[in-house]
This record gives structure tokens, C-alpha cells and sequence, in this order.
């Protein structure tokens, strides 16, 4: 992953899978601790896929609020600086909400979403 000087970053996980909710925290962490004013957004995808889901958007969301709250006790003058949403790249769902979102975030760094 290319993340360099990034205003704001996706990061994606399968819904039906703990495996890539575990690596995208992964991923949330290198970013955060090599480019901490970036902006990122934890995406679940394949939301068309409830019925086989491993990764509930409450554990998602739980997991946001966390580090987000330990990234304020670090930067206690900043916004958080991740989010959580969830999409389907298959029927599109939820995807013009991520870009608008994401484009709103890095053109208004200093907001809380």
C-alpha cells in the first residue's frame, strides 16, 4: 500500500471475513503511526452478503470508537481520524457515500465526522 504524504485512505474488509478485519487493522495502525494526519475509512464490504457475515458492523464500529479515542490521547488537539461504513462493490451500495465522505473529510480536515 501507497500511502505516502495521502490526505485520506480506504481501508477495505470483507464483511464474511475476521481474516481482513484483522489485517485492515493492521493496515490502520502502520498508517496511523507513519502519516498520523491522514484520514482514513475502514470500509466493510459486501454488505450484499449478510447472510454469511463474520464481521458485525458493531464490532466494527466499537473498534473505531476505541482507536479513536486512544488516537485523541495522543493528539488531544485533532479530530478523530477514522470513520466506519459499510458497502456493497457489487450492487453499489453505500458507494457514493464513501468518495463523498471521503472527499468531505480531506477538504475539511479539522471537522469531527
Amino acid at each position: 500500500m501507497y500511502y505516502r504524504n495521502a490526505s485520506g485512505v480506504i481501508i477495505v474488509y470483507s464483511i464474511i471475513s475476521q481474516d481482513t478485519f484483522k489485517e485492515a487493522k493492521t493496515w490502520v495502525d502502520e498508517v496511523t503511526e507513519n502519516q498520523p494526519d491522514t484520514k482514513i475509512i475502514v470500509v466493510g464490504n459486501m454488505v450484499d452478503r449478510e447472510d454469511h457475515r463474520e464481521v458485525s458492523k458493531s464490532m466494527a464500529e466499537e473498534w473505531i470508537a476505541e482507536t479513536n479515542t486512544s488516537y485523541a490521547k495522543q493528539h488531544p488537539n485533532k479530530p478523530p481520524h477514522l470513520k466506519h461504513m459499510e458497502c456493497s462493490a457489487k450492487t453499489p451500495q453505500g458507494i457514493n457515500e464513501l468518495f463523498a465522505s471521503l472527499a468531505h473529510m480531506m477538504l475539511y480536515p479539522d471537522e469531527s465526522f
